[in-house]
Order: structure tokens, then C-alpha cells, then sequence
């Protein structure tokens, strides 16, 4: 899960630059807002990748018990389910994001070039 805060916080850290750069009025451009969906997709990608991964391993391990409670392995798939929760989360934050930032964006270069 810390590879996926990690993605979160990059987002929200090229989310802020951007906001900060659109407030001074700065160069804008929609090239840097394109690193917001950049990482919010590395985040969901990770997230998705992470929790095949985790249900594999536990998949052998119940094939190498045999048999295991139902109630066990409920609990387990109910914990494994936190980071894809928490990875969709971010992706949905940094669409949201960039479609935003976007917009804004594209309205204050047209503003600018005066078409």
C-alpha cells in the first residue's frame, strides 16, 4: 500500500503544482495536467497488480491446507479488498482532477489567444 501512497501523493503534489502555477498565472500548458491521470492510472494499475498478486499466494496456500472455514476466508477477501478500495479511490480522484483542471485550462488559453 505504499507504493500506492506514493502514486496518491504525486498526484496530489502535480495537482497543487498546477493549481499554484494557474493562481500566479504562469505558463499554463495541458501537457503537466496529463501527469495527474499519469499517476492516478499508475496507482489503480499497481493496485490491481498487488491484489492479484496477494490473491494468488493465498489461493496456494489454501490449496495446500485443503480445507479452510469459510468465515476465514470471507474475513480474508474482506481485507485484501482495503488497497483496490483505496487505489480506486485515487484513480478517481485524479480523473475528476485532470478533467477539471483541464477545462479550466483549455477556457484560459482560448482566453488568452482571444478565439
Amino acid at each position: 500500500m505504499t507504493i500506492i501512497s506514493f502514486f496518491g501523493l504525486l498526484m496530489f503534489f502535480f495537482l497543487i503544482r498546477n493549481i499554484i502555477r494557474m493562481v500566479r498565472n504562469k505558463k499554463l500548458d495541458l501537457r503537466s495536467v496529463n501527469y495527474i491521470l499519469l499517476s492516478g492510472t499508475f496507482a489503480i494499475l499497481t493496485t490491481i497488480l498487488l491484489y492479484l498478486r496477494e490473491l494468488y499466494l493465498i489461493m496456494g496456500l489454501i490449496a495446500e491446507t485443503g480445507d479452510i472455514s469459510m468465515t476465514l476466508f470471507a474475513k480474508g477477501l474482506q481485507l485484501s479488498m482495503i488497497a483496490p478500495i483505496y487505489g480506486m479511490i485515487l484513480f478517481m480522484i485524479s480523473i475528476l482532477a485532470w478533467f477539471i483542471l483541464k477545462e479550466i485550462i483549455s477556457y484560459k488559453m482560448k482566453l488568452q489567444t482571444g478565439k
